[in-house]
C-alpha cells in the first residue's frame, strides 16, 4: 500500500449522498484516495465543490486549465458548474440552463454536439457566429476539438473565452452602443444595427 494514500492533500465540501440535495453539507479532508474519482453509485460521492477534480493525469479528462490562488491547474469536467468558484477568475462556473433541468457550461454550446436532451444549447444564440477570419481555442474543452468560431454575443462579454483572449480585445472589434448603454462588439465592416434589431 502506498503509505501517501491517505495523507491529507486538502479538503472539500461534500454530503454523504452525493444525489440527496437537501442532505447537510460537511467538510471532508481529501487524501490521494479521493482525488480524480468519477461519480459511481455506492461509491462515497466526489465533492460538490469539485476541489476532488483539480490536477488530475489524465490529459483526456481536463477540460479547463486556469489559475487557482494564483497558480495553474487543471479542472476535469466533474468540477465545472457545482456551484462553487474554483478558478480565480470563475471561468469554471459560466453555466447556463438552455432548457429546464439542462444546466452546461457555457462552453459547450455551439459545438455541433446537442449536450441537453432537446438541444437547447445549439439553438438560437448559434445563428450568429463570428467568421472564420478569427481563431478562438474555447478555454473549455471537452476532449474533442472545438468549433473555431464562437457566438457573437461572446465578444466583449467580460468573460475571456479563448484562450488567447481575442474575443476581449476591444481593437479587434467595432464597439456599439455608449457608456450609458449596453455596450457591445461585432466583426469589423459590420453595422451596429446588426447587434441591436433583437434588442
Amino acid at each position: 500500500k502506498d503509505l501517501c494514500e491517505d495523507q491529507v492533500t486538502g479538503w472539500c465540501y461534500w454530503r454523504p449522498n452525493y444525489a440527496n440535495v437537501g442532505e447537510e453539507i460537511l467538510e471532508r479532508n481529501l487524501t490521494k484516495n479521493h482525488m480524480c474519482t468519477p461519480l459511481q453509485p455506492g461509491i462515497i460521492g466526489p465533492c460538490i465543490d469539485g476541489r476532488d477534480q483539480l490536477n488530475c493525469t489524465s490529459g483526456s479528462a481536463a477540460a479547463l486549465t486556469c489559475a487557482v490562488e494564483n497558480y495553474a491547474t487543471s479542472i476535469t469536467k466533474l468540477g465545472l458548474c457545482t456551484g462553487f468558484d474554483i478558478c480565480d477568475d470563475s471561468i469554471d462556473e459560466v453555466c447556463e440552463t438552455p432548457e429546464y433541468g439542462c444546466k452546461v457550461h457555457k462552453h459547450t454550446f455551439c459545438d455541433g454536439i446537442k449536450n441537453c436532451p432537446f438541444g437547447g444549447d445549439e439553438g438560437i444564440i448559434c445563428n450568429f457566429m463570428v467568421s472564420n477570419l478569427i481563431t478562438c481555442v474555447r478555454r473549455v474543452n471537452y476532449g474533442y476539438v472545438a468549433p473555431k468560431q464562437i457566438p457573437v454575443e461572446w465578444l466583449c462579454d467580460g468573460i475571456v473565452d479563448c484562450e488567447n483572449g481575442i474575443d476581449e480585445d476591444r481593437t479587434n472589434w467595432n464597439v456599439c452602443g455608449s457608456p450609458w448603454t449596453r455596450e457591445r462588439c461585432i466583426e469589423r465592416g459590420r453595422p451596429c444595427q446588426e447587434m441591436y434589431r433583437c434588442d
